[in-house]
């Protein structure tokens, strides 16, 4: 169930890999809650860029991103403009990808498979995943607790939207070229023709993937009232998550 925490675990110290003028980079590891049974992919690995010399805790924003990324470059990218604003940030890397990639596989190629009961495990996963990040953002003495958001690009908007739905410490999101309803994105994006077909040929449709896919579907989850803040960017010719 996508809206129980996952269980308490402890947490090793984050280790210092890189110390500069403008900011301080640390790693930590942990186990997921979900145990996939690739050793790989059961291991999250956190890198966590902040302003160097802090006096006081300071926001903190978890970074979640796209599918098949074969570096964080873009992640790093937000983290430098966060740092300059005073803000750390906290990147993830999702199940199936880089360090997490299991032997023979691309990173990401496990991730998005033509079987709706993979997609809602990797989904599972990917969202505790970041609530276990976020048990451990909540510890951490640099960061403030009360000041917590989300954010991520496509896939990563994704895992944010369902995460942010169901994890009440988060203060503020942004979702970057993301979406919601998963069937209609997996019926109408250019970037899962494949896997598409698979399930056209199993006897899938977009509705019957809609039903399929209710345990993890962001909008079963949202909350129009949420008064918490959020910011959606999108784009208009956008063909792999369509508005």
């Amino acid at each position: 169930d996508v809206t129980q925490p996952p269980p308490a675990t402890t947490f090793a110290q984050p280790r210092l890999v890189d110390s500069g003028e403008f900011s301080q980079e640390f790693e930590l590891d942990f186990p997921s809650p979900i145990v996939s049974g690739a050793p790989n992919n059961d291991n999250v690995k956190l890198t966590i860029i902040v302003p160097p010399d802090q006096t006081r805790p300071i926001p903190a924003v978890l970074i979640l991103h796209y599918w098949g990324a074969s570096d964080l470059r873009i992640e790093r990218s937000m983290a430098s403009e966060l740092t300059k604003r005073g803000i750390g940030s906290v990147i993830m890397t999702l199940p199936y990808h880089l360090s997490r990639t299991p032997p023979g596989y691309r990173s990401g190629e496990l991730a998005i498979q033509p079987d709706p009961s993979t997609m809602r495990n990797v989904m599972l996963q990917s969202v505790l995943d970041a609530r276990r990040a976020i048990d451990w953002m909540s510890e951490w003495p640099a960061f403030d607790k009360q000041k917590l958001g989300v954010t991520g690009t496509s896939l990563g908007a994704i895992v944010a939207s369902l995460t942010f739905a169901v994890e009440p410490r988060l203060k503020s999101a942004g979702f970057v070229l993301g979406g919601a309803d998963l069937a209609h994105i997996l019926w109408n994006s250019s970037r899962v023709v494949e896997a598409r077909e698979v399930l056209r040929k199993k006897g899938f449709t977009e509705e019957r993937m809609r039903e399929a896919l209710k345990p993890i579907e962001p909008l079963n989850f949202l909350n129009r009232s949420d008064p918490r803040q959020s910011l959606v960017v999108g784009a208009v010719h956008d063909t792999v998550v369509p508005a």
